[in-house]
């Protein structure tokens, strides 16, 4: 239980007012908390609470001063010896190459038609373009495909962005003059830049490609 005092000057503690004592030798004086009556504990309780408060809020501010002081010293200066605001150049993206149309039959596979849009509805491209916006969410490979063998088939849309990063997401295909399929790349800030959509059969044969671009 804690103990405190009220002496003056047989105490270290050398105010007035009942305080906790951390003397445990030489004070004579030493009373119980429970030897108080209400309002002398009251008023205890909310004096250490008080000052926890205020060392607590000194030692917040010196952190935080030390903090600020630590981010200026690292910041660039300009000849006012003020923080410079370091500015970002957008970067264009690179121009859209010409359209390479290939018209490749591999193994009975061939692709009749890729474009770009944002939205299919009816099993067929809406608004198709071939440059998009962050803005725009996602942009939709669409392939229309002829396939003359009875059995399943599959193609792989790839996309790969300049930087050289890819997506590639493997599609079924079966028996048709015209089967429709498509895929999506979802996009995000840092995906800017041109990029080139490729179909590839099975045994990664290229058998379509077209670029596009994406811009903020």
């Amino acid at each position: 239980m804690l103990l405190f005092s009220s002496c003056s000057s047989e105490c270290k503690c050398r105010e007035e007012r009942c305080k906790p004592c951390s003397d445990t030798v030489y004070c004579t004086n030493k009373v119980q908390l429970n030897q108080l009556d209400t309002a002398s504990r009251d008023r205890l309780k909310s004096e250490l609470l008080s000052e926890i408060k205020e060392e607590t809020r000194q030692q917040w501010k010196q952190e935080f001063e030390a903090e600020q002081s630590k981010l200026a010293f690292l910041a660039p200066k300009n000849s006012d010896n003020q923080p410079e605001k370091t500015e970002y150049p957008k970067v264009a993206p690179e121009p859209l190459p010409p359209t390479q149309k290939i018209e490749r039959d591999a193994g009975g596979i061939k692709i009749l038609r890729i474009s770009f849009a944002t939205q299919i509805a009816h099993r067929l491209p809406v608004d198709e373009r071939d440059a998009f916006s962050v803005s725009d969410a996602s942009v939709i490979c669409f392939a229309e495909i002829s396939a003359a063998n009875a059995e399943d088939r599959s193609i792989t849309i790839k996309f790969t962005h300049s930087t050289g990063l890819t997506q590639s997401y493997t599609l079924p295909v079966s028996q048709s003059p015209a089967w429709r399929t498509w895929s999506k790349l979802n996009l995000t800030k840092a995906m800017t830049g041109t990029w080139l959509c490729e179909i590839f059969n099975e045994d990664d044969v290229l058998l379509a490609s077209r670029p596009f671009v994406v811009v903020d």
